[in-house]
């Protein structure tokens, strides 16, 4: 489950709190809380919960080695390009992101 400091999670009031403001919740209040609660559900919708501590399946030694790309930021750029294709497709073995490296970065 999505992890979230208690200090921005959206919650109603408690009464038990000290800061507890009577009021009820704006028509504004419920709009963020709704886009919050679609933005949540859509995260974890996506399986990507967690994605911020993605590692690519093949670091940057490795594809210099796959792709004959000499050392500099043009690897970087590469393996940030991984990562994102990591992202939309999920379910992918090293294998077959190796095979898209290859298509789309590889010597030819």
């Amino acid at each position: 489950a999505l992890q979230l400091s208690p200090a921005i999670a959206p919650t109603e009031p408690s009464l038990s709190s000290s800061s507890f403001d009577p009021s009820p919740l704006t028509e504004e209040d419920r709009l963020v809380l709704a886009q919050y609660n679609r933005l949540h559900r859509t995260i974890e919708y996506y399986g990507l919960v967690g994605v911020w501590n993605m590692k690519p399946l093949i670091n940057g030694q490795e594809v210099m080695k796959l792709t004959k790309v000499a050392p500099g930021p043009r690897v970087g750029e590469i393996v940030a390009k991984e990562v994102e294709w990591m992202l939309e497709n999920p379910l992918a073995s090293t294998e077959q992101c190796k095979d898209w490296l290859l298509a789309s970065f590889g010597k030819r």
